[in-house]
Formats: C-alpha cells, structure tokens, sequence
C-alpha cells in the first residue's frame, strides 16, 4: 500500500528493475539497492549502496510507514549537491520517494543528463504534462 494515499501500488519494471508505483500521488518504492541498479542503466559505474556511502541523512520519524513492515519510517535527505527528502525504512527494507524525486537525485548522479530512467518516469507522467 502507497504510504502517501494508501492505495496499491503496482509494480513497473524497467530493464530488470521492478519498481512499486503509484498510480495516484506519483510516489515510489524502491527496495533497498534498486535505486543504484536505475543508476547504472543511466551509465553510471556499479557503486556500492547509496547508504552504505553515508548519503543518507536521517532528519527524525516520518509519518508514513513502510509498505512491507508497516512501520514508521525514518525521514531524511538522500544526494550531495541537491539533497532529496526521502523515507527510509528503519529495517532496511528501502526507501519512499514522492513523485519527481528520483528523477532528481539520477541527475545529480549522472550530473544532469538524461537516458532511460528519465524518459521513462516522463512517459508515466506524459499525460499529466499536457494538462
């Protein structure tokens, strides 16, 4: 369940990366380590989890809750140059981005240029761009 609006998320894959999405507010789940593998169909080099690196700052409890634990999360910031506010799951089961958000941080890891990952969040939101 979306831990914004509470209603299913449905699973997308894109190459081999199956990502929770909502249909209704945007958001996505990512597993943990997911978010690195969308990094490197962008062509980044296979780098170790974006947690591990210490690029996860916790700011305090979310109160949204974690789809697979149903746990409150943490909140916190994720990115170096344009940090992004994101939900982190406690028991590391991964982490809750609202809608745009990671568009946003593979441009700071891919330094702004845009490939498969990107196009591909722009077709989900294709027809919400001609409102």
């Amino acid at each position: 369940m979306c831990p914004d609006c509470g209603l299913p998320l449905i699973i997308l894959e894109l190459n081999g990366v199956e990502l929770d999405f909502c249909t209704q507010c945007g958001g996505s789940w990512l597993d943990l380590g997911e978010l690195e593998l969308l990094l490197q169909l962008e062509g980044c080099p296979g780098e170790e989890s974006l947690f591990a690196q210490h690029s996860f700052h916790p700011k305090g409890k979310s109160t949204r809750c974690c789809p697979r634990c149903r746990r409150a999360m943490e909140q916190g910031t994720l990115g170096h140059n344009a940090p992004v506010e994101v939900e982190h799951c406690r028991k590391e089961h991964g982490f809750w981005l609202d809608r745009g958000e990671i568009e946003s941080l593979v441009k700071q890891y891919t330094h702004g240029k845009s490939g498969c990952v990107a196009a591909f969040f722009a077709s989900l939101y294709e027809h919400e761009l001609k409102k």
